[in-house]
This record gives structure tokens, C-alpha cells and sequence, in this order.
């Protein structure tokens, strides 16, 4: 790691949790847009694995309704952690 690269590294450690993640997700969403063909043709190979388990019923499915109410439980108790901390 370059003596530049490890100043910007500490400095953005210091930041609050909240804008780490914004910084974390940012630099990710960078990453990704300079291998869209690559990542296309990973989930596509994702996608057939997926299909492939399902028709052979190797897959676990969920209703719509049971990945909403596991999204918002998840949403739910990560609102509440990050409450707790910035008190």
C-alpha cells in the first residue's frame, strides 16, 4: 500500500459507520461498472445454477411474502443498532 493510499485509508477510518458505508458502497458500486461483463457473466452462470437446483428440487423456496417480512425484520433490528450507537 502507497504512504497516499494509507493516509486516505486512516482518514476514512475515522469517519462515522454510517458514511464508511456510503464511502464502502461507492467505491463497490465503482468496482462493478468497470467489470460489467464480467459480472453479467457471472450471475448468468449464477442464474442457471439457481434454475438448474430449483428444477431438480435441491432449492429452498420462499414466498414473496416471507423474503418481505425477512427484509424488514433485518431493516428493522439494523435501524434499531445504528439508533443505539449514535445516541
Amino acid at each position: 500500500m502507497t504512504t497516499a493510499l494509507k493516509k486516505i485509508t486512516d482518514s476514512l477510518k475515522t469517519l462515522p459507520r454510517a458514511q464508511r458505508l456510503e464511502v464502502a458502497d461507492t467505491l463497490y458500486s465503482s468496482a462493478i461498472e468497470d467489470s460489467t461483463e464480467e459480472v453479467e457473466q457471472a450471475w448468468s452462470e449464477e442464474v442457471k445454477r439457481r434454475l438448474d437446483e430449483y428444477r431438480a428440487g435441491k432449492a429452498v423456496v420462499h414466498t414473496e411474502e416471507q423474503v418481505h417480512a425477512r427484509i424488514q425484520k433485518v431493516l428493522h433490528e439494523t435501524r434499531r443498532r445504528v439508533a443505539r450507537r449514535n445516541r
